[in-house]
């Protein structure tokens, strides 16, 4: 904020005109004017008659003390944010409340606290009621958010979660008006960048949209979907086939293998195909599976730790990107993960068959060094 943005609010919550402002301080009203447009500034010699007459200190009117007061705001907002970026989301939730209280009307600590709530609820870290409770807060806040807030990157998060909200009380008919205040998929800012720009520009944009098309396609296909009579809609064996296409289309997309955000679905398309083929008795398959997840696990911490990655496959060449700000939903990494995975029951043939041991217990052997918290990982 500016002086002259500075004068200009002080002035109105005094309900001064320009002109009554400039005659209290024995100057004309394009002086003022002229501050307020930040055309001119204040001469150091009016300063403390400025502070005078508001009775406020030369650093208040400088912006000192709010320039200070936005770099303690954003440290505490950045230490928040690291731990839900690092999957201590419980964690977070305090610290963003803490921050909130000290900042009541901060739009973007309400948005990322919410956020962080919501996973906390979907991973069952509240009792019943107090999830209930936890979720009602967060629909206040978004409709707090709606009401007040300018900021479109903000707004539409809020939308969305108040949709799913109502949708979830039963309200379908006002999830659906929430609905209709976003914009299309095609007005959406990926769809529309690139054709705002040519050249290199608009080679970038148009990788980016690919990426961020691939995202959500995937996400989608490695879901099953319950059914109105409640029953899961694909069958075990039509889910394999779904993960199988999965890695199908990645490998499609990036034919060099420099998957870089999407070893993170790489390895839980060959984790779930493991359980499928554990299951089912083909212990070689299921090791080459998990072998494979084990190799994207450790691809991924290398993507989230080791800078950018310049990609080399035909539909992203010469894209850059890298994994520094990539959050997640829990706390242990990927190599953890797929340890975890590895302990359950479904692979304790595979731990004691006298073909397979050998080679399960090898790819234990190659996370083990790797395996712990995202805090850990980010910390060495």
């Amino acid at each position: 904020m500016t002086i002259g943005t500075r004068i200009r609010n002080l002035r109105r919550a005094r309900d001064l005109t320009q002109e009554e402002l400039a005659e209290a301080l024995g100057l004309t009203a394009k002086a003022v004017s002229g501050w307020e447009c930040d055309r001119t500034s204040p001469d150091i010699s009016q300063i403390p008659a400025l502070c005078h007459y508001f009775h406020i200190s030369a650093d208040e009117l400088l912006g000192i003390r709010e320039e200070e007061r936005r770099r303690v705001r954003d440290d505490t907002f950045s230490a928040a944010q690291l731990l839900a970026q690092n999957g201590e989301h419980m964690a977070a939730v305090e610290a963003f409340s803490a921050a909130l209280a000290r900042y009541p009307d901060d739009f973007e600590i309400m948005c990322a606290l919410n956020y962080s709530v919501l996973v906390c609820i979907a991973q069952g870290k509240y009792a019943p009621a107090r999830a209930e409770e936890e979720r009602t807060l967060c629909a206040k806040r978004n409709e707090r958010i709606l009401a007040n807030c300018t900021d479109d990157r903000i707004r539409y998060p809020a939308v969305s979660a108040l949709a799913r909200y109502y949708a979830e009380e039963g309200d379908l008919a006002r999830a659906r008006e929430m609905l209709s205040r976003l914009p299309d998929m095609a007005d959406a800012r990926n769809f529309v960048l690139p054709t705002l720009y040519t050249g290199d520009e608009a080679i970038r944009y148009e990788q980016e949209l690919l990426f961020d098309v691939l995202h959500y396609i995937r996400r989608r296909m490695m879901r099953n979907f319950t059914t109105t009579a409640g029953t899961p809609f694909y069958t075990s064996a039509e889910m394999a086939q779904r993960y199988e296409k999965v890695l199908c289309l990645l490998a499609l997309f990036y034919e060099d293998g420099d998957y870089g955000f999407f070893h993170n679905d790489v390895q839980d398309a060959h984790l779930c195909l493991a359980r499928w083929e554990a299951e089912k008795g083909h212990f070689s398959v299921a090791l080459s599976h998990l072998r494979r997840a084990a190799d994207s696990a450790l691809a991924f911490l290398d993507y989230c730790t080791g800078g950018d990655v310049l990609h080399t496959s035909l539909l992203f060449r010469g894209l850059s990107d890298n994994g520094d700000t990539v959050s997640s939903n829990t706390e242990a990494n990927n190599a953890r993960e797929v340890l975890d995975a590895m302990a359950e029951p479904v692979f304790d043939a595979l731990r004691v068959d006298a073909s397979a041991a050998s080679e399960f217990e090898a790819i234990r052997t190659r996370l083990l060094p790797r395996a712990g918290t995202w805090t850990e990982t980010r910390d060495k």
